[in-house]
């Protein structure tokens, strides 16, 4: 699991790729988003800022500039 301080929210996301599923964590800060692959409890944290974050999310729901 990641490391958060106790302000920080962390969730994990799941998506079922019918072979038992890939899993992300992700913890939100207020001024970042760090996420990893949990299913590796040795991987490194991605920390990227909240505005990006924001904008792959909004790019990926298909909603660029968002």
């Amino acid at each position: 699991m990641i490391r958060a301080a106790a302000s920080a929210e962390v969730v994990q996301v799941q998506y079922s790729d019918g072979e038992g599923g890939a899993c992300v964590e992700a913890a939100t800060y207020s001024h970042t988003i760090h996420v990893r692959d949990s299913k590796l409890a040795a991987s490194p944290e991605l920390a990227l800022p909240a505005l990006v974050w924001a904008a792959f999310v909004a790019n990926v729901a298909g909603r660029p500039g968002a």
